[in-house]
């Protein structure tokens, strides 16, 4: 069995060519970076033509190495919109997550809007990030594109489209949108009419594999199978092999995200959970963060400040929270825990001894207060002992960083020593798909260990407390 394995990230699409072992293949893997299309008014866009010539480039790159493949796996950001119009031809760019242009039709939304019973039929909340607010919202500001549109999709739907010219979504993507019943597994009938579309602009759901058609471009894919996409955070738990109640994932790349799989979710969901899913039998709990790496790389851009190898040395010989900043990271408004759309970035207790150092490290203490929070509302779901399992790039660069977020959050961190979580977990996806899986690793084999320490956890918890008041008195006022 050979897979290939495609990952597209808000910064970068990644492919990589994986056996049945799920073993990489020597020299097959490939990466491309582009960046969000940003503007003064929360716009925050892809454009689909360039990110599928994107997709393209890697594939190739990949596929020359192998004779052929079998089966595609693919993970993908959660979230994006865009539409398409009777020739399948794109009509809008690809809305990200983090474009808030919608926060005026969230608002007004939100007296229209049992926004408690929203929550707990669709398992997201009313914001910006979600298709669900999204779609009036170009409704109202672009109508000229809106009318030429046949169909809305995310764009994994609009890859498999191209290169198979079969359209369905995954039940992963779509427990996404904010347009999705987490208890029926079927578009959500109230969510749509509010946002005044219909299923039949919608794709079809399925999860079915879908054959590829002989390819001139790539005979090494002709016949393969394509596995509608998952959603990448479903992908990173999966291929971090964070699959039980007693190992929840932790992710900090461009964002964060912390994340627990279970086949069993809550009845009632907790207020500042999110549900998403794996696939039809296996639901993901959790919160993710607008804020992560991307913050801390645009600090040290702006601030000019040290590089990575010297931070991390500073930030380490540095006591907790005694640069006494407290920072707000919002720079792309609040996603979990509390989900303030037009919420700000706040540096709070600037003096003139204050440097760059210290921006960065209370910036990263007030990440892992959001990822402390999280573990709060998902601790009734936990088994003990809990091991977090850390990935992402953003922590294997500053393992200060990785123990500080131990220290808040008071549990073990795992940083497993394999990399591409999310490459990896769109391979597993598509091998258990196809009826096929490799036989379960040891997920703390070769991982490196970061214990809490109990004196700092408890420097922590008053800064934490602090930073609690300063957002109540700035974004809840």
């Amino acid at each position: 069995m050979t897979i290939l394995a495609i990952d597209i990230g808000s910064s970068s699409t990644r492919t990589e060519i994986y056996d049945g072992a799920l073993n990489p293949v020597d020299q097959t893997f490939s990466q491309r970076t582009y960046q969000l299309k940003a503007g003064p008014d929360g716009k925050a866009e892809l454009d689909p033509t360039e990110l599928l010539e994107t997709v393209r480039t890697c594939v190739t790159t990949s596929v020359q190495h192998v004779e052929n493949v079998d089966a595609i796996g693919v993970s993908c950001f959660w979230h994006s919109l865009m539409g398409v119009d009777e020739q399948d031809n794109p009509t809008t760019a690809v809305l990200m997550w983090a474009d808030t242009r919608a926060a005026p039709t969230v608002r007004d939304l939100s007296t229209n809007i049992d926004l408690k019973d929203h929550h707990q039929r669709t398992g997201t909340r009313l914001h910006t990030s979600y298709p669900m607010a999204k779609l009036p919202w170009l409704l109202s500001d672009d109508p000229a594109h809106v009318d030429r549109t046949k169909r809305w999709m995310s764009f994994p739907e609009f890859l498999q489209l191209k290169l198979t010219g079969t359209l369905t979504i995954s039940t992963s993507m779509a427990s996404g949108t904010g347009l999705f019943n987490r208890t029926s597994l079927e578009w959500d009938e109230a969510a749509l009419n509010h946002a005044d579309i219909s299923a039949d602009t919608l794709s079809p759901l399925s999860d079915v594999p879908v054959r590829v058609p002989d390819s001139v471009e790539w005979p090494e894919l002709a016949g393969a199978r394509l596995v509608p996409a998952i959603g990448d955070g479903a992908a990173n738990n999966l291929g971090s092999y964070a699959i039980s109640s007693s190992h929840p994932a932790l992710m900090v790349g461009t964002t964060g995200a912390l994340r627990l799989i279970t086949s069993n979710p809550p009845e009632k969901l907790p207020s500042r959970l999110w549900q998403y899913r794996l696939d039809a039998e296996n639901a993901l709990l959790g919160g993710a963060l607008s804020e992560g790496g991307g913050v801390i790389a645009w600090l040290m851009e702006t601030l000019r400040a040290p590089d990575h190898e010297e931070l991390e040395q500073r930030i380490s010989a540095a006591s907790p929270v005694d640069h006494g900043l407290i920072v707000l990271p919002y720079l792309a408004g609040e996603r979990s825990p509390n989900w303030h759309s037009d919420a700000v970035g706040t540096i709070h207790g600037i003096r003139l001894d204050t440097d760059p150092t210290d921006i960065i490290q209370a910036t990263m203490e007030s990440i892992g207060y959001s990822f402390a929070a999280i573990l709060d509302d998902l601790d009734h779901l936990l088994h003990q002992p809990v091991e977090i399992i850390a990935t992402g790039n953003a922590l294997r660069l500053n393992r200060t960083w990785l123990q500080m977020i131990a220290d808040i959050c008071g549990y073990p961190l795992l940083l497993p020593d394999r990399t591409e979580s999310s490459l990896r977990g769109a391979a597993l996806h598509a091998l258990r798909q196809l009826g096929a899986e490799p036989p379960s690793p040891d997920v703390t084999a070769g991982a490196e260990r970061f214990e809490p320490r109990p004196e700092h956890s408890e420097t922590y918890r008053d800064a934490r407390n602090r930073q609690a008041e300063l957002y109540r008195l700035l974004v809840e006022r």
